[in-house]
């Protein structure tokens, strides 16, 4: 005996706390005698839902294709998903000028959008499985957009004109121009899934998240693709070190590093330097001032193997040390002790020139 397949029905939009909205499409059902199989599992699939989320387009991604007031940002797509169930299912809140599949950053232009988009709809260039996470709906006018989250109803999906999304993904039979696509697919789905991710849209946090070799996520599908690190490198004899602590070159002594990110492709390391960069000269167009003994004669630090820097470098860690220990109310409380920040040692005079009387006070 076989079971019918039950009408799918989407739920209500849900609001979530960071602004988007949450849908659930209709599970991959059993219909009739066939079954539908997730490659690389042997249980059928007979009711397994998809979440996407939606929200209105943020005006702070620059982009001329994209108007703010008009545009609605999908994200967690099903995979065989067409412009043309997108259209229908956001067709009940206004009329749909375009559909785009895929990220749009500031640089693309129309050109690759149409090319793209050329690709995803002919059946003979588009792989059953390309991926298709992101996509932007753009109505014809701004009003549609309150009308977001009353879209999502059953009475709004036409179950009769489309399968549900997601179904044909898996029921596509492979032929021998497929094979190669099929096979990287077997070896997806044989790949273990991460039990724990991060969820970040600061790309700051994203660079230390992927730095722990830890899973991102974002709520815009937006992700950093580099890791942005640092070193330290003279401006004199331009040679690098990566101890960021370091004050003098390790090369040439003298007091020119300056913090330079840098990124590793094929192996290689390459320095990010800025054209026009101007190393900052202020403090060094004057004499050193005349020595002077005596307790109150101060020792001007220029080298890293001096003595009074050694001292000063100490007792610079050991109080920053003491400052983590104590606690947050403790430096609130006690205005002294917030006040007492320690300080790294003073390096060279300064900017002003040690030559020059000082005024007597009146």
């Amino acid at each position: 005996m076989t079971s019918k397949m039950p009408a799918p029905a989407l739920s209500a939009a849900t609001l979530l706390p960071n602004g988007f909205y949450a849908l659930t499409l209709p599970p991959l059902m059993r219909k009739g005698k066939g079954k539908v199989y997730l490659a690389g599992h042997d249980e059928p699939l007979f009711a397994n839902p998809h979440q996407l989320f939606f929200r209105p387009h943020d005006a702070r991604v620059p982009s001329d294709l994209l108007p703010a007031d008009r545009t609605v940002f999908v994200y967690n797509l099903p995979l065989d998903t067409t412009p043309a169930q997108l259209k229908t299912l956001f067709q009940p809140a206004g009329k749909v000028e375009a559909v785009i599949i895929g990220n749009v950053g500031p640089t693309t232009t129309k050109e690759d959008v149409d090319a793209r988009m050329a690709t995803l709809t002919d059946p003979t260039t588009a792989a059953p499985h390309r991926p298709a996470e992101v996509a932007y709906v753009i109505y014809k006018k701004a009003t549609a957009l309150p009308q977001l989250p009353k879209i999502v109803h059953a009475k709004n999906w036409a179950v009769k004109a489309s399968m549900p999304m997601g179904l044909a993904r898996y029921k596509v039979r492979f032929d021998a121009t497929h094979a190669t696509d099929h096979a990287a697919l077997e070896e997806r789905a044989k790949e273990a899934v991460p039990s724990v991710s991060c969820m970040s849209d600061d790309f700051a946090l994203q660079n230390v998240l992927l730095q722990m070799n830890l899973n991102l996520l974002s709520l815009d599908g937006m992700v950093i693709k580099q890791l942005k690190n640092w070193l330290m490198r003279c401006h004199a004899c331009f040679k690098t070190t990566m101890d960021m602590d370091k004050r003098f070159c390790p090369s040439c002594g003298g007091a020119t590093l300056i913090r330079t990110s840098y990124s590793i492709e094929d192996g290689v390391m390459k320095l990010h330097l800025k054209r026009v960069f101007q190393y900052r000269t202020r403090g060094t167009v004057y004499s050193l001032p005349k020595p002077k003994g005596g307790r109150e004669g101060d020792q001007l630090i220029l080298r890293e193997d001096q003595k009074e820097y050694q001292v000063q470098r100490k007792n610079f860690e050991h109080h920053k040390k003491k400052q983590e220990r104590k606690g947050w109310d403790e430096i609130m409380l006690n205005a002294a002790a917030a006040s007492a920040v320690a300080r790294p040692p003073t390096i060279g005079f300064g900017s002003k020139n040690p030559n020059e009387a000082k005024r007597a006070r009146k």
